[in-house]
């Protein structure tokens, strides 16, 4: 079944509108819980320390949760970050500012984990980026990667660290974020530094503390390409199940320039295959239509990729110059570009622009998108009739929407902005806003709102102020109800966010 996570902030029924904090709720044991609260104490620091904010949550598919949150003594008192992680009544600290960093010398402590971001896989494990600091810290080694994917808390890599793959005295420079699978592997890009001849280098590696692989670097023949044709830069990778990256990288090198020095790589045939490539046809657009340039792609667990892209050619301009594609059929196809019909509403709606993608196990994407504002009409009628007028009636009441695609590729809206939602028998609401968790292809660690069976959680606020957390089964396997409540209170819950629903059997 689907289940949620989520934090609200809470607020009284008098008519001061009183805040009562924020929270973090969970369906993670089979009925929605209170997992941890503003005010309440922070497991695993001392008995006067309490949370004092919370950051929305991870869910895995066992239910559990993991959260970074901001902890205090008192009122005047420091404010610590950390990372907890559990089920409701049995949250455990993994991390805390101030804490000995393992890994590193005594002395040397915890100092802020980095964008609060908290990793997760199925097996309640967490990874998490972090600066440090003590006597031995400085600019050079100020930042680390820390998973307990072994059982226990271990250092990953360290600034200032020898770059495993690498000749002796190469060391790490900056690392980016890290993405976390459920085998316990992470995968993450660095640059590096020779402490001989101080020349840095990019790279992406992928692996467990004391067992971290170099995928590729900087100087590297990139595949699929020319010879004489390297990499130069990369962005943060991604990673799923079997290990396999993907990732946006820069090139250089013999016959490259600002037409055609980008490209999307992956792992998920079993070698490093370039996917796409700036200046190169993008499929399903018109003949003369390149690639011009990428987002960072997600990887399913099937090694499969999915990816925004910008375009250029013949008859490309403002209005269709972005699109998302997708290899899950085999090929790679074109799945929705902005100025194209908006699949499920009147005729000239179009997509306009698209908010980060989820690529599910079983090859179906997520997304939300805003629908572009129809031109205006022709003035004074034409001699054929009258002033035109949109039949879309596209205006900033109705104009986003998420949709996914089934089984078969075929893709469907799930929600639009001013829809009528049913809440509870006879009670319709009109929907302002809604929000959707993208940017992820469910084995990386991170918060999605799309699971491997194809059930999608999104957050509604409605015209009236009050808000929730719905699911969807429009293109589940099996296919339930449409939508179902997840049994929330609605009018008592303000700044929703939802999180990975995850999927139990």
């Amino acid at each position: 079944m689907a289940q949620t996570a989520f934090d609200a902030h809470l607020t009284s029924s008098n008519a001061f509108g009183t805040n009562l904090g924020e929270g973090i709720w969970s369906e993670g044991s089979g009925t929605l819980e209170l997992v941890a609260r503003e005010g309440s104490h922070a497991p695993g620091t001392g008995s006067s320390f309490y949370f004092s904010n919370l950051a929305t949550p991870v869910l895995n598919d066992s239910g559990q949760t993991a959260f970074y949150g901001i902890v205090r003594e008192d009122t005047v008192g420091p404010i610590y970050s950390g990372a907890w992680t559990g089920h409701a009544g049995a949250v455990r600290l993994v991390a805390v500012d101030g804490s000995q960093a393992p890994g590193t010398p005594s002395g040397v402590t915890f100092f802020g984990l980095i964008n609060g971001r908290v990793l997760m896989n199925a097996a309640g494990h967490t990874a998490f980026s972090s600066f440090v600091r003590g006597s031995t810290v400085n600019e050079t080694n100020d930042i680390g990667i820390w998973s307990d994917s072994s059982g226990s808390l271990e250092l990953v890599a360290r600034e200032g660290a020898q770059a495993p793959g690498i000749a002796s005295g190469v060391q790490f420079n900056r690392l980016s974020q890290a993405v976390l699978n459920d085998a316990g592997e992470i995968a993450f890009a660095a640059s590096t530094t020779d402490a001989g001849t101080q020349s840095t280098l990019d790279g992406i590696w992928s692996g467990t503390s004391g067992n971290l692989r170099l995928v590729t670097r900087e100087g590297n023949q990139a595949p699929g390409t020319s010879s004489g044709v390297n990499y130069l830069a990369f962005t943060e990778p991604v990673l799923n199940g079997a290990g396999q990256t993907a990732f946006y990288a820069l090139l250089t090198g013999s016959g490259v320039d600002n037409t055609n020095d980008q490209g999307i790589w992956s792992e998920g045939s079993g070698t490093l295959d370039l996917v796409a490539r700036k200046g190169s046809q993008a499929p399903g657009t018109p003949t003369g239509v390149n690639f011009g340039g990428f987002n960072f792609p997600v990887l399913n667990a099937a090694g499969e990729t999915a990816f925004y892209a910008g375009l250029t050619g013949a008859g490309v301009d403002g209005t269709n110059n972005f699109g998302l594609w997708s290899n899950t059929s085999g090929t790679l196809q074109l799945v929705a570009r902005s100025g194209s019909q908006a699949t499920g509403t009147p005729p000239d709606a179009r997509f306009g622009g698209f908010g980060p993608a989820v690529l599910n196990a079983a090859g179906q994407i997520a997304f939300r998108a805003h629908l572009a504002l129809p031109p205006p009409p022709p003035r004074g009628g034409t001699a054929s009739g009258p002033e035109e007028v949109s039949s879309s009636i596209v205006d900033s009441t109705n104009d986003g929407g998420i949709w996914t695609t089934d089984l078969s590729g075929t893709l469907h809206l799930i929600v639009r902005e001013g829809d009528l939602l049913e809440v509870a028998p006879s009670d319709f609401r009109r929907i302002a806003s809604l929000d959707f968790i993208g940017g992820t292809g469910n084995g990386d660690g991170l918060p999605s709102g799309f699971n491997d069976l194809g059930q999608l959680a999104f957050h509604a606020r409605f015209t009236d102020g009050s808000s929730g957390i719905f699911v969807s089964n429009a293109v589940a396997v099996p296919e339930p109800a449409h939508f179902i409540l997840a049994f929330i209170a609605l009018v008592e819950l303000i700044g929703v966010s939802c999180r990975r629903s995850g999927s139990r059997t």
